[in-house]
């Protein structure tokens, strides 16, 4: 039985990082995280991971630079769905643009989304 949830953390702001971390310790949710600024380290680091370490969530901004949210959810859904099965996606933005949120929302690797900060 896993007593801590597994949380890959994908955003290019150190502080909106830092309050997803004092999230989970404000809630008292036990969990171990892996941090990245940049979405393609994120690919990297799960490429490199054998499925049953895969996350169980990932936190994943819209806005970033290099590769963007939706960028990111175009690689991810090359993995095997498998891999995937066990990860949930929630995507969080501060972006006002609807049409971000609703494609976001309609993405089915993505079960949330989330207005920050949260």
């Amino acid at each position: 039985m896993q007593d801590k949830l597994s949380v890959v953390m994908i955003d290019d702001s150190t502080l909106d990082l830092l309050l997803y971390q004092e999230f989970f310790k404000y809630y008292k949710i036990p969990h171990e995280s892996q941090t990245f600024f940049y979405a393609g380290d994120a690919l990297e680091f799960l490429a490199s991971n054998e499925p049953i370490n895969w996350p169980d969530l990932i936190l994943l901004d819209i806005q970033m630079p290099e590769m963007n949210g939706f960028d990111f959810l175009n690689e991810y859904v090359k993995f095997p769905e498998a891999q995937r099965r066990k990860t949930k996606v929630i995507m969080v933005s501060s972006s006002i643009d609807s049409g971000d949120i609703d494609k976001a929302k309609m993405h089915p690797e993505v079960v949330d989304i989330l207005q920050k900060p949260i």
